[in-house]
């Protein structure tokens, strides 16, 4: 088959079929239903036809695991860094412990403070996009309501002075509320005598 081919193209003319002599569609004798179906069965739907993920069900394919958990454990790792091996960390520690003393000490408080709170914004922008990607969509009201409540009750629970130990408090606030929305789900759907 391939020799055919390959001397078709070399003589530089087409081949028309007797039975259409303009060689339009249908005009190859193999052409049909049957051809496309084996087609679809062999290669799958083109790539266009294939129905995309759901919304945040990305996997990174080199670990299997969800781009936005290694980001997120990236970004802990980093901050993690910057506060216990830095000298700016000590000073962002020194401003949060005492604003007086961290003056007294040389520390310029209202610039470790913008710096803190930039930061903190771009953090949050970046939670922002991770959000939307995975509800499809943004709303005005998106970050509202009760979800600054379990982020302060973490931090709470957690402790301060490291992060680990606000990661931690976000995993207890985790488990928590999804065993109680498990919970409520089941007396939910249970019957009624």
């Amino acid at each position: 088959m391939h020799r055919r081919i390959r001397s078709r193209l070399q003589e530089g003319r087409p081949r028309i079929s007797p039975a259409s002599p303009s060689g339009g569609p249908g005009s190859h004798p193999r052409s049909g239903p049957g051809n496309a179906a084996t087609f679809l069965a062999r290669h799958g739907p083109p790539r266009s036809a294939r129905p995309a993920p759901a919304p945040g069900g990305r996997v990174n394919n080199a670990v299997g695991v969800p781009n936005a958990l290694v980001s997120f454990l990236a970004c802990l790792i980093i901050v993690d860094f910057v506060l216990r091996r830095t000298a700016y960390g000590r000073k962002v520690f020194a401003v949060g412990g005492g604003t007086e003393a961290a003056r007294r000490a040389g520390i310029s408080v209202p610039m470790i403070r913008i710096t803190v709170f930039a930061i903190a914004g771009g953090f949050a922008a970046v939670g922002g996009i991770f959000f939307a990607g995975r509800t499809a969509g943004a709303a005005l009201s998106a970050g509202g309501g009760s979800s600054l409540m379990p982020a302060i009750a973490a931090v709470v629970i957690g402790g301060r002075g490291s992060v680990w130990s606000a990661l931690l408090g976000m995993l207890v606030i985790g488990s928590v509320s999804r065993r109680s929305q498990k919970a409520v789900g089941r007396a939910w759907r249970a019957p009624t005598p």
